[in-house]
């Protein structure tokens, strides 16, 4: 239920002087505001806001906001308060050197925020947001976007999702609201819901009031914010229910409102068609994505008050994907030649987008037959941002390069280098869902180069990907090219004795090849290295692992026997222990019971692990009163491989924590980081929370992937293993009570949960020493250590 008589706090101007920038197509007059503006106000920012800009140049953010919070105070005084500079401020971050370094522009939002806050209206958990701070949130949420803060992104949108469902009484679950149906034909859960878009307190109309009482639309940009962050964080039923939301309201606004009628069309209409049509091309369903984008056209050509330039992105938006249906315009390059062109003119659109214009120009021009032309706006981007302030620019490049090299045939000898520098930054910045269709292109360049072995490696993760990305029809997609892939090694290995790509051939080792990116980088310069790529064959994980159930409490231990190679594995699976209670509940799943009071055997039972596949060994481990345990051993032999082994052991813990440590494990010898290292939590009371914060902190710089091992869904990524998620790279996904914390989820009445995790060491580097993972979970406020894990060097 909406709360009734919402308080519109802030009066249109001011927020109408941060908004209606977005309909402007010129860049203003003056340097501080298009609009008229005193000059005493004018002198004030030309004598004390570049010098700011300076100081942030020579000396850093932290030195120039100290001289930005000395103007602040001294505009009280000199010009009886700090409305003007607040725009000043705002176009300083958006237009001018904020847009150039968004870096800089994002400390310019932030420095807003905290002087906009309510600070004495605030709830428990979350500042209370009035319109203006949806809108500056939004600001914010698009530099973190581009900065590649994915979790600090998801952190402010956080504030504005609580303050639109504990100020304003929305449900942004929806469940609540009335189904209208499915939004999308590959994805049921996403439903058309009869979300409000008016006040429930709408008087009779008179001949003074004929207009409908809408939200404040300030508020609807706020819920378009939640929207945009959700596709970025893999929800994709938050993102579709509120995109269409977004949608619904502004087809009603402008009938017959006046004010931001512009804006309302860009920020709940535009952005939002286009967030379901990135969401249809995620899920491989390119003819759902040009719907939306029809749609909003055909809504812009019959009533809605959209500008040229906006019309023409849609255009040239839908006529990429039309690339992909085969319905390639007849006046295609006519219109990205326009398009691009009227694009780079707007002031208001960020240099990412002015860019954006123009590589989808080179796509048209390479799908028309004009390879050459399409290669010379390539390059001529590349070079004009090689030296950029900001390497992303030169880096968001790459995806139109790397698409028209693969198309071309990996001709291109810098293509492999593409690859590698795409996959680092979706890394480094955040960009998760990013990773996977540079999975497939990398896939696809192994193979047309002939290397299958490492193509199928390569498959085999963008299908695991998929998965966890809960991208069905691409994951089907997936596994039918990783098949193809088998079949052409098999064909390539049958027609030749002494294959180029035969086991143990030189190739660029995948982890070598991958360098940092620097601003002072000149990325055009980066070269890779070599080194020898060796199959995998049959890894046993832990190698060696202890466990420490809590007093009275079982332990409970994992084998994890793994065939990442590219072919089906047999070989004997042997255990050695004091083991009962033996039953295989599939092909690949054992289950058994250990205690010091069983006789020791020696257990074995030929098996075969597909490729990608895995066996699992449960261990259920009865220790002694007086805290004496076992220890099973596990390993396997196969026909001219090596041994794999592993050692699996437990006692009686001493301590009374809520949760026990069970699985503090050493890996070694993992040639491949894609190999997992699973973690298993248990709890003494089945009866607590289901849903449990949790985070890993490692004791040197590693990149940390985590997934549900039930599921395979992704929860997060943290960068640097600092146990945090602030900093550039950062993601949470899984996160069910919103606190921007991944969750772990129990099952009802379950003590026990796992965790999967990959790590991979800063790029171009290694783990040279013992690395601790240390495994936190939190109830209420209070952080505990529930295990560490332990890597060793090789």
């Amino acid at each position: 239920m909406i709360k009734s008589n919402l308080t519109r706090i802030l009066a249109a101007l001011t927020v109408a002087a941060l908004t209606a920038a977005s309909t402007s197509s010129a860049a203003p007059p003056g340097r501080w505001d298009y609009q008229e503006m005193p000059q005493e106000q004018i002198d004030f920012f030309d004598r004390n806001i570049p010098p700011i800009v300076e100081t942030y140049k020579e000396k850093g953010s932290a030195a120039a906001i100290e001289e930005l919070d000395t103007v602040w105070e001294r505009a009280k005084t000199e010009l009886g308060g700090t409305h003007y500079l607040y725009r000043a401020i705002w176009f300083e971050a958006q237009a001018y050197s904020g847009k150039q370094d968004q870096d800089w522009g994002l400390v310019l939002y932030e420095f807003l925020y905290e002087k906009n806050i309510t600070k004495n209206l605030t709830r428990q958990n979350s500042p209370r947001l009035y319109p203006s701070e949806y809108i500056l949130c939004g600001n914010i949420i698009e530099c973190c976007k581009s900065e590649g803060k994915a979790a600090l992104m998801r952190d402010y949108s956080l504030r504005v999702e609580n303050s639109l469902q504990d100020d304003l009484g929305f449900d942004l679950s929806g469940a609540s609201y009335t189904d209208r149906g499915p939004v999308f034909s590959f994805l049921d859960e996403a439903r058309n819901r009869d979300y409000p878009i008016f006040h429930h307190d709408l008087k009779p109309e008179t001949a003074d009031n004929q207009k409908r009482d809408f939200f404040y639309y300030p508020t609807m940009y706020g819920v378009s914010f939640v929207a945009e962050t959700a596709l970025q964080s893999g929800d994709w039923i938050k993102a579709a229910e509120l995109s269409v939301w977004c949608i619904r309201y502004a087809n009603e606004y402008i009938i017959d409102q006046d004010l931001m009628r512009g804006e309302v069309n860009v920020v709940c209409s535009y952005k939002t068609h286009k967030i379901l049509s990135d969401l249809a091309l995620l899920h491989d369903c390119p003819t759902e994505a040009a719907r939306f984008l029809r749609e909003y056209i055909r809504l812009s050509e019959d009533y809605y008050q959209t500008s040229e330039w906006d019309l023409l992105r849609a255009r040239l938006d839908l006529a990429v994907v039309q690339l992909q249906t085969g319905e390639l315009p007849a006046n295609a390059l006519e219109l990205a030649e326009e398009a691009s062109e009227k694009m780079a003119d707007n002031w208001y659109y960020s240099r990412m987008e002015n860019m954006r214009g123009y590589l989808n120009k080179a796509r048209i021009h390479y799908a028309l037959g004009q390879t050459e032309t399409a290669w010379t706006i390539i390059d001529d981007l590349l070079k004009k941002t090689a030296q950029d302030i900001n390497p992303q620019y030169w880096l968001q490049i790459l995806d139109t390069a790397i698409d028209l090299a693969l198309a071309d045939g990996a001709v291109r000898p810098e293509l492999e280098e593409w690859l590698i520098l795409a996959l680092e930054n979706a890394r480094r910045t955040g960009n998760k869902f990013d990773e996977l269709p540079l999975y497939e292109k990398y896939a696809r360049f192994l193979m047309l180069k002939g290397r299958y072995v490492e193509a199928v490696q390569i498959q085999q993760e963008a299908v695991r990907l998929s998965r966890a990305m809960s991208l069905p029809l691409r994951l089907n997609k997936n596994t039918m090219i990783l098949a193809d892939i088998y079949n052409q090694l098999e064909s390539a290995t049958t027609a030749d004795a002494a294959p180029s790509n035969a086991l143990g051939a030189s190739s660029p080792n995948i982890e070598e090849t991958i360098r940092p990116i620097s601003a002072s980088t000149n990325p055009t310069e980066i070269e890779t290295g070599t080194g020898a790529f060796s199959l995998m064959t049959i890894d046993i994980q832990p190698v060696r692992s202890i466990s420490a159930p809590l007093k009275g409490e079982a332990a409970y231990g994992r084998f994890y026997l793994h065939n990442p190679s590219f072919a089906a594995q047999t070989g004997t699976l042997v255990l050695n222990g004091p083991i009962d209670q033996v039953k295989w509940q599939n092909d690949q799943w054992l289950t058994i019971s250990s205690s010091p009071v069983f006789d020791s055997v020696e257990l074995s039972r030929t098996i075969s692990l597909p490729a990608g596949g895995s066996c699992i060994i449960d261990i259920t481990g009865i220790p002694l009163k007086d805290g004496e345990g076992s220890e099973i051993r596990c390993r396997w032999t196969g026909a001219g491989q090596s041994v794999a082994a592993g050692s699996w052991s437990y006692r009686q813990s001493e301590t009374e924590k809520r949760t026990a440590i069970i699985d503090a494990h050493e890996l070694r010898n993992n040639p491949y980081y894609l190999i997992p290292i699973h973690h298993m939590l248990q709890r003494t009371d089945a009866s607590m929370e289901q849903t449990v914060d949790f985070t890993v902190v490692a004791s040197s710089p590693l990149r940390i992937e985590s997934y549900d091992a039930a599921s395979g869904r992704l929860l997060a990524v943290d960068a640097n293993g600092d146990g945090d998620f602030q900093d550039i790279g950062d993601l949470v996904v899984g996160d069910a009570n919103r606190n921007n914390w991944p969750d772990l989820q129990f099952e009802s009445g379950s003590k026990l949960t796992s965790l999967v995790m990959y790590v991979l060491p800063p790029a171009g580097g290694s783990i040279d020493t013992a690395t601790e993972l240390t495994i936190k979970t939190r109830t209420g406020t209070n952080w505990q250590i529930d295990a560490i894990d332990t890597i060793n060097p090789n």
